[in-house]
C-alpha cells in the first residue's frame, strides 16, 4: 500500500491505524528519488528479465514483487545474492521493492519478457 505520505505499508490496516494515513493506493510507492544508502546495497539484473532475476546484496533485505494492479506476487527475506525464478509470471511490468533493516525502501520497475 502506498500511503498519502508516500511511504509503502504492508497492508491497509497498518497504513490507516498505525501510519495514520487518510488515503492510499494499492502497490508500493514508486518515487523519483532513491535513498543513496539503500541503492548502494542492491544490484538487480537482467532487466528486462525472461526467467531469472538476480538480486545482489550483502545486507539483510525484504524483497517484494508486485504486479501492475498492486497484487503481491513474491515476498522473500534475503541476506546475500539471491536468484528469483520469475518464469511462472506473465509478461508485463512489475515493481520490485527492497526494504533494509532501517526501513529504507528501494523501488525499481521490472519488465518481464
Amino acid at each position: 500500500m502506498c500511503g498519502c505520505d508516500n511511504i509503502t505499508y504492508s497492508n491497509d490496516c497498518y497504513a490507516t491505524n498505525y501510519g495514520g494515513v487518510t488515503s492510499y493506493t494499492y502497490g508500493p510507492c514508486v518515487t523519483t528519488g532513491i535513498k543513496e544508502k539503500t541503492r548502494n546495497r542492491i544490484k538487480t539484473y537482467p532487466n528486462p528479465v525472461t526467467s531469472s532475476l538476480v538480486v545482489e546484496t550483502r545486507y539483510p533485505l525484504q524483497l517484494a514483487i508486485y504486479n501492475i494492479q498492486g497484487k503481491l506476487m513474491l515476498d522473500k527475506a534475503i541476506s546475500s545474492t539471491y536468484t528469483m525464478d520469475l518464469s511462472h509470471m506473465a509478461k508485463g511490468l512489475y515493481f520490485l521493492t527492497a526494504t533494509d533493516e532501517q526501513g529504507s525502501v528501494y523501488s525499481q520497475k521490472i519488465i518481464k519478457e
